[in-house]
């Protein structure tokens, strides 16, 4: 008897844990109900505040929160979030799918580069925890192409971004690309010295010429770059431009105007080389130049140039003892009589002078 009044209360039990408190569809209204409730109640911010703050430990009713919470109103940071929460569990992927799904919305609203930034910052999280090499190279990939977005639709400051984050996931290309549009759109030394470098280091050798032309327009002082540059590149058009520039501003030294009248030689351009030298003494004429254009000379036997530099600089070495010793010496080694005569002339006169 007292075996069947047990079972009897042990169906009775069975039963009501078997009925339904709540149907699915009022489960789901005071879901909605809930929602409607916080977004009144909350502050516009506050939720965000919160739903990002240590707090919020229960992950998995924040998500549903949150995306219902979009459905009512889309908010960029909402996503960001909502991405956030699952990058800080190491889930790179989903976050990358929470924010593809939203794509559309930050286009439509103009915050395509927030998008691009953010969707950046998880793809770079996600590369450094990648262990196959395969999948890296993929990540790699992907971070290029939406870097190349933001290049493309973003401001100074998202090519600033692009350019450093460029440099710290070695893209050199991509750094160059947005070095450039800087240069350009800045007209800033700093970033066409960096383009310069970076291009000179890729040997991209059209790109450095483009660069240097630009610069030199503006700033002479390239213009020894553009030597450098056109010289590795063996492009002697080029060269022989950026040279007459340099040699016609006067702001060369003597290393540089033999670094030029060297590679006119090495090209068996002996007329060049000299023409070089003429322009060079109409600039400067101190001891070191008028010596080097003077062996020139001597070295393509053009004896009649060496006979022009010694007369043309006489009279301005006339207290210079070295110098006329060393015109005489010249004078003696092309064999010209009337030349050696007018420089021991000066000679003599110097040394009466100062025995006077």
């Amino acid at each position: 008897m007292q075996e069947s009044r047990l079972k009897e209360r042990l169906q009775y039990l069975k039963s009501i844990a078997q009925t339904e408190i709540f149907t699915n569809w009022e489960l789901l209204t005071f879901l909605a109900l809930f929602i409607v409730l916080g977004y009144v109640f909350f502050p516009k911010g506050k939720i965000e505040r919160y739903l990002s703050s240590p707090e919020d430990t229960n992950y998995e009713l924040s998500k549903i929160y949150l995306e219902k919470l979009l459905k009512l109103e889309f908010k960029p940071q909402l996503v960001f979030i909502l991405a956030e929460r699952e990058a800080g569990l190491g889930h790179y992927k989903e976050a990358l799918k929470i924010l593809d799904s939203y794509r559309e919305t930050f286009s439509k609203m103009g915050k395509e580069t927030e998008y691009l930034r953010f969707k950046y910052r998880i793809l770079k999280s996600l590369y450094f925890s990648e262990k196959s090499e395969k999948e890296r190279e993929k990540t790699a990939g992907e971070i290029e192409r939406t870097l190349k977005e933001l290049l493309s639709n973003g401001n100074l400051k998202d090519w600033e971004f692009v350019y450093r984050e460029a440099i710290s996931m070695d893209m050199p290309e991509l750094a160059l690309e947005s070095a450039e549009k800087l240069a350009l759109e800045t007209g800033k030394k700093q970033w066409y010295e960096r383009a310069l470098k970076l291009s000179t280091a890729l040997k991209k050798w059209d790109e450095a010429l483009k660069i240097v032309n630009l610069m030199a327009e503006e700033k002479p002082e390239f213009l020894k770059e553009g030597l450098i540059i056109s010289q590795a590149a063996g492009e002697r058009g080029n060269f022989e431009k950026f040279a007459r520039k340099l040699i016609e501003s006067g702001k060369f030294t003597t290393e540089e105007l033999k670094s030029i009248v060297y590679f006119e030689l090495s090209q068996k351009n002996y007329r060049g080389a000299e023409e070089f030298c003429r322009e060079a003494l109409k600039k400067k004429n101190d001891r070191e130049t008028v010596k080097f254009c003077l062996n020139v000379a001597l070295w393509t036997k053009d004896y009649s140039q060496v006979k022009r530099i010694v007369e043309e600089n006489l009279n301005r070495f006339k207290g210079d003892r070295e110098m006329l010793e060393a015109f005489l010496k010249v004078a003696r080694m092309v064999n010209d009589p009337q030349l050696q005569l007018k420089v021991a002339n000066s000679i003599f006169r110097l040394i009466n002078g100062e025995s006077r």
